[in-house]
């Protein structure tokens, strides 16, 4: 029969039959003094405070642990020394679910989580907030089937989010920002080299990078080549240095990246030979001042470099993407980039600081294969260097487009509202979904236009 425990801290005493709100079950004054058993669900009590003395390490299968009462979310408070480095540590259990409950180091200890999960079959952290931890959230050692959903991390020391050799998940819908407080290396999520992680899903994430040298989404160079593709949609991105990187196969798609500084939104260069990497129906906004000169750098929207030199064969896509704003570059491909294929295609590029730019930057020396149609181009000082255009189309577009870069629905033709032209511009691709969802022939766009619009 499922047991229901209570925690409590200001409770007067312990108690086997409390009158709770999720039934009659067992008061305790700390986590430390509960009993972990399947199928048994475990709840603190709202604006409480409990600082552990011990790593927390619930077991059992089929748990629950939660909150119950009413005001914030509870606190679990880690001291930040030894044996409290944690603030949660799963390293077996399946059908788990973590909600609702507020995670807290103090005197950060280097390396240490504020939920490790692992050995974990099914679970799931919702709603939770965790701050002040060198890595927020840590999925590895074999986890199956891990949702990360809604939750909030920031005030870490290293990295946000860091998945290691687990099998498949989910993230989504969370908030992570304020990485990097310890080391400059503190991506908003991470896939860590070297190990194989199964199918993930991460999407309608909001990602903030503020300082130090990282990306909203690093996706590193796995065990094997055979790693199946991260798919990444849907997210918002927000980044002084980098946006979205993938050294793998990758499916990037409807996200949008708002960039400031001197490096690039989106990324790709793969650590092995022919990984398909797609970029397809994303917004980037370069955020920047106007330049009276060129000053040899500043932001990129879409890049190619090379991962270790040259002898990596690429194979890499950006399509139906949207780029607007201070953009110093709009595409930029490396030296080393020697072999495989680029293919650039209903790529909308628009200038909107008149600044020295080119919106195709190919660098000499660059060998691979480079497939480009179907380009709207304004406002760069050169549209290509190293690459020529087919048939591009250079008019302004500022009539067609809102203030956020999408599609107007009708603009005025002699006095009379009309249908915007531009939703019938484009080529269609098979297999590609923009961000308003359509794929039927025809009606595929330039650029990447977001859901509603018609």
């Amino acid at each position: 029969m499922m047991a229901i425990w209570y925690v409590d801290p200001t409770a007067a005493a312990t108690s086997d039959a409390y009158a709770g709100p999720f039934g009659v079950g067992k008061l305790r004054l700390s986590w430390g003094a509960v009993t972990w058993t399947s199928n048994d669900a475990y709840y603190q009590r709202r604006g409480t405070t409990v600082t552990l003395t011990a790593n927390l390490t619930p077991g059992g299968n089929s748990v629950t642990i939660g909150a119950y009462g009413d005001g914030d979310r509870p606190i679990i408070l880690s001291p930040g020394a030894t044996p409290v480095l944690y603030g949660m540590y799963f390293s077996a259990g399946s059908n788990v679910t973590v909600s609702d409950l507020h995670f807290v180091m103090t005197n950060r200890g280097v390396g240490y989580a504020g939920m490790r999960i692992g050995g974990t079959t099914n679970f799931t952290l919702r709603n939770c907030v965790i701050e002040g931890f060198d890595v927020g959230i840590f999925v590895t050692a074999s986890a199956i089937n891990t949702t990360i959903d809604g939750n909030e991390v920031f005030d870490c020391g290293d990295d946000g989010l860091v998945v290691g050799a687990t099998n498949a998940g989910r993230i989504t819908n969370n908030r992570i920002y304020g990485t990097s407080r310890r080391v400059t290396t503190g991506d908003c999520i991470q896939f860590l080299d070297a190990v194989d992680w199964g199918a993930w899903r991460v999407d309608s994430n909001t990602l903030t990078i503020d300082v130090a040298l990282k990306q909203c989404v690093m996706i590193g160079v796995p065990a094997s080549a055979t790693q199946v593709p991260v798919l990444v949609e849907q997210n918002e991105c927000t980044t002084t240095c980098n946006g979205i990187h993938a050294r793998h196969s990758a499916v990037i798609r409807a996200n949008t990246i708002e960039i400031t500084g001197v490096n690039a939104a989106l990324i790709a260069n793969a650590g092995l030979s022919n990984q398909p990497i797609l970029f397809s129906g994303n917004v980037v906004r370069c955020i920047g001042a106007s330049r009276a000169s060129d000053q040899g750098a500043g932001i990129v929207a879409m890049a190619v470099y090379a991962d270790a030199g040259a002898g990596i064969a690429h194979l890499v896509s950006f399509v139906n993407n949207t780029v607007a704003g201070d953009a110093y570059r709009g595409f930029f491909a490396g030296a080393d980039i020697d072999s495989g294929t680029i293919t650039l295609r209903n790529n909308r590029l628009w200038q909107t600081f008149g600044n020295p730019s080119v919106g195709f930057s190919v660098n000499a020396g660059a060998a691979a294969t480079f497939v480009e149609s179907n380009t709207a181009i304004y406002g760069f000082t050169s549209p290509a260097v190293n690459l020529t255009l087919s048939s591009p189309d250079t008019s302004d577009p500022s009539p067609y487009l809102n203030a956020d870069y999408s599609l107007k629905t009708t603009i005025p033709i002699g006095g009379i509202p009309m249908p915007n032209p531009l939703r019938n511009a484009g080529t269609y691709v098979q297999g590609v979904t923009l961000r308003n969802g359509r794929t039927q022939p025809g009606m595929t766009p330039i650029g990447a236009y977001q859901v509603g619009r018609y």
